[in-house]
């Protein structure tokens, strides 16, 4: 197929290239302008002077938790117990899983009581947006047996409140199936097309078997994944390189594997990240912290042995205080496996300039900002939100290797509503370049995507216009016209 006409963003020029794209295999053979068939046969597609930009990457992403959170009505904008009564009457299953409240947003925070108001007959299970917390009803915590594997810390039955690794290990019980997973994954993998996001790098070994899970991603031709496999230890990690020797040296068109998601933290609405000082709105806790520094080192100098990529979720300062630390003790110099710290949202300057040094990598949500603020200003206090919350820019100008991402489920997959959100700390082309090149030399796929380059697969969407001139609100309505993945027109 030759594209011809096309106003063809350079991501690494940082400007528009009026040029002809011809295609062959998935991927870009010749990039020029006035390209001739030499087969009469070739399809031609004529852009007539439109935008084409490369496809986005999203640099953390829970893809088949997306996708689920689609495919059930969705409580984000409950405000009362009436509309969240309505919503889990139609969900005729015997365990109802939702996402998304936030006590920030509703009249009511939904604990033990409420939910059994909403069923005695149903197991349910509502997860805050951010992940970290969760309430239920009396019949899912008598159905579990919560306290036969609840750490007594992370849950108040009382009132159905569940966090932490206590919520991890729940969740792992809750078995779905595989044909439910791959519902999940192709309603998940649709919507991020549809906004011109063609690679995803993804957590999704939740609520199911690894094995269930491996046949799910490699049946997959949808949208190019790269997996992180989320490890809960040293055991679980050391059992995946004794069992599933090969598993992190998948290399394929379609899915890649190479690396480990541990978490160190929980999240500041959940006030379960990590942090030095107190809570300003609960000075009894500094949140939760899954390791120490002799674990994390054993983990990742177990993972530097095995050439296995290392993305640690680190929220609070505290936390990321001992990655550091095992970071500097344990990674060969110079970071050769692109080592990666996932979310950063409280770290002093001190902190930012030892990253720079050791050359982590970095997975940022700026969308973050817009929606944590009011509340992470609770949970800081405005001063340290100030000087140590958020610190984007600060990644910037330092030099530091940072990519975007959006942390769907969590927030909305929107690329352009997270790329508005990122221009309180960076250009606009600067945040466009973080969310395709960046995101493509993290994950070891420079040379195959994040820029519309010969040798390099034809994942790219097409618009009307051009976004580096359009205003801020202008962002919030856009929608690609079209969609280019694998060299085809979706």
């Amino acid at each position: 197929m030759i594209i011809k006409n096309c106003n063809c963003y350079n991501t690494v020029k940082a400007k528009f290239e009026k040029s002809d794209l011809q295609i062959n295999n998935g991927k870009i053979i010749k990039k020029d302008k006035d390209i001739i068939s030499k087969d009469s046969e070739e399809e031609i597609f004529d852009l007539e002077g439109k935008y084409i930009y490369p496809g986005f990457i999203d640099s953390h992403v829970h893809l088949i938790g997306t996708g689920q959170k689609l495919n059930y009505p969705s409580i984000d904008l409950v405000k009362t117990i009436d509309e969240l009564k309505e919503i889990i009457d139609s969900i005729d299953e015997p365990i109802i899983m939702l996402r998304g409240w936030n006590e920030e947003n509703t009249s009511f925070f939904p604990h033990r009581s409420i939910l059994d108001e909403c069923s005695n007959k149903k197991s349910i299970l509502l997860i805050r947006n951010c992940g970290h917390i969760a309430t239920v009803n009396s019949y899912l915590i008598e159905m579990f047996d919560i306290k036969s594997f609840g750490n007594s810390k992370e849950y108040d039955l009382e009132n159905g409140i569940i966090k932490g690794k206590t919520l991890d290990e729940l969740k792992k019980r809750i078995k779905i199936d595989k044909t439910t997973l791959k519902t999940n994954f192709k309603v998940g993998a649709e919507e991020f097309l549809k906004y011109g996001v063609t690679s995803v790098h993804s957590d999704d070994w939740y609520s199911t078997d690894l094995d269930v899970l491996m046949e799910v991603l490699n049946e997959n031709k949808l949208i190019k994944v790269y997996e992180k496999v989320y490890t809960e230890n040293l055991d679980a990690l050391q059992l995946l390189i004794n069992t599933k020797r090969n598993l992190f040296t998948i290399e394929k068109e379609f899915l890649n594997i190479k690396a480990i998601k541990i978490y160190l933290d929980g999240s500041l609405g959940s006030r379960t990240a990590y942090i030095k000082k107190p809570y300003a709105d609960d000075r009894s806790t500094k949140g939760n912290i899954y390791f120490n520094e002799e674990e994390l080192s054993n983990i990742i100098r177990t993972a530097e042995e095995n050439g296995i990529q290392v993305m640690a979720h680190i929220i609070g300062d505290y936390a990321l205080e001992i990655a550091l630390k095992a970071f500097e003790k344990n990674m060969i110099s110079n970071n050769p496996l692109r080592h990666r710290i996932i979310h950063l949202q409280v770290a002093s300057k001190e902190q930012l300039k030892r990253i720079k040094k050791l050359n982590l990598y970095v997975s940022v949500q700026p969308i973050f900002y817009k929606s944590d603020y009011d509340m992470a200003i609770k949970r800081l206090g405005i001063k340290r939100f100030a000087n140590i919350g958020y610190k984007f820019s600060e990644l910037l100008e330092l030099g530091i290797n940072f990519s975007l991402s959006t942390d769907s489920p969590i927030e909305s997959l929107n690329p352009f509503l997270n790329i508005k959100a990122a221009e309180k700390f960076m250009p606009r082309k600067e945040a466009f370049y973080r969310y395709t090149v960046s995101g493509a030399f993290s994950s070891f796929q420079e040379n195959k995507v994040g820029s519309l380059e010969v040798g390099k697969y034809a994942d790219a969407y097409v618009l009307p216009i051009d976004i580096f001139k359009v205003n801020e609100n202008e962002l919030n309505n856009i929608l690609p016209e079209k969609v280019l993945f694998n060299g085809k027109w979706l």
